[in-house]
């Protein structure tokens, strides 16, 4: 992870929204716009709100997403959350890793459909697991439940009797995320049943190097 500190003058963000009345809904969420406004003073929570959003943005690599995407909440014990509307967790490189480079070899918990309620249907599953056999799923140890799908993976996956191995498929940089084909062939367009964001930029979360 890297750390870092973005302050914003809560004057300033005032300033910004008495200027231009489209400010807000350009910057905050509707949730963000409604929890601030229901404080008496709402200009330090727009201000704190916003410095978050510009430490995710400038951490994202200014990637092409909207401030908007970015909100900032705080969970039931209080501790304040970022979410990313669109893209969950990921994976990114530590240090450059060359195509064909091994990047982990993770083994695996296979498990009887079964053993779930309501088997492959079921959201668990289907968020982390892997279809092992036509019977069975499998649950990878190390980074494997936490690759993003994309369509232009840099990474694929091979099975083996009770491991998991992922492997470069091209030339992956220094920060750049690590993804997967979800449909197990790095070139498979079919749909996977869920909006995918792609995003080539640099981001700071779980790092890897290679195995």
């Amino acid at each position: 992870m890297e750390v870092g500190v973005d302050l914003v003058e809560i004057a300033r963000v005032r300033e910004f929204a008495r200027r231009n009345p489209r400010f807000l809904k350009r910057v905050f969420s509707a949730s963000e716009i409604a929890y601030c406004k229901a404080k008496k003073n709402p200009w330090p929570h727009f201000a704190v709100r916003f410095a978050a959003k510009e430490a995710v943005y400038k951490t994202l690599g200014k990637a092409d997403i909207p401030l908007t995407a970015i909100s900032v909440s705080r969970d039931a014990s209080g501790r304040p959350t970022v979410t990313i509307r669109g893209k969950g967790r990921g994976v990114f490189a530590k240090q450059p890793i060359r195509r064909g480079t091994v990047i982990e070899r993770v083994p695996v918990l296979v498990f009887h459909n079964t053993q779930f309620v309501g088997g492959l249907r079921n959201r668990v599953v289907q968020k982390y697991f892997y279809i092992w056999t036509k019977n069975s799923v499998a649950l990878t140890l190390g980074y494997g439940s936490l690759y993003n799908h994309s369509y232009e993976p840099n990474a694929d996956y091979q099975q083996g009797r009770r491991t998991m191995t992922y492997r470069a498929i091209r030339d992956i940089a220094a920060n750049e995320e690590i993804t997967i084909n979800y449909n197990g062939d790095p070139e498979d367009k079919e749909s996977v049943g869920f909006k995918v964001v792609e995003r080539r930029k640099k981001l700071a979360g779980s790092r890897i190097e290679p195995a």
